[in-house]
């Protein structure tokens, strides 16, 4: 069976801020296990910010990549209405 391969460098640098993200809010446990609350709360508010930051940069970029690779147009298209001669009893 073949390894799984990370292709892009946009990946390697995800996965990388993904990673020391986590391990920031595990850090900030562990301060504020030390009573520095006030360390451990500001360094877990910078850690969530970056990693819900990296996320949402990485999926607004991949979705724009696989419209672009797959031609989906986005704009809506005009269909005007069907035209009927029949005239209906209400």
């Amino acid at each position: 069976m073949k390894k799984p391969r990370i292709d892009s460098f946009t990946k390697v640098m995800v996965l990388i801020l993904l990673i020391n993200a986590i391990a920031w809010v595990w850090c900030s446990y562990g301060l504020a296990f030390l009573g520095r609350y006030e360390i451990a709360e500001s360094l877990s508010q910078t850690a969530i910010t970056t990693i819900l930051g990296t996320v949402i940069a990485y999926c607004t970029k991949s979705a724009v990549e696989n419209v672009n690779k797959y031609g989906i147009n986005l704009r809506p298209t005009f269909m005007p209405a069907a035209k009927s001669n029949l005239k209906r009893d209400y």
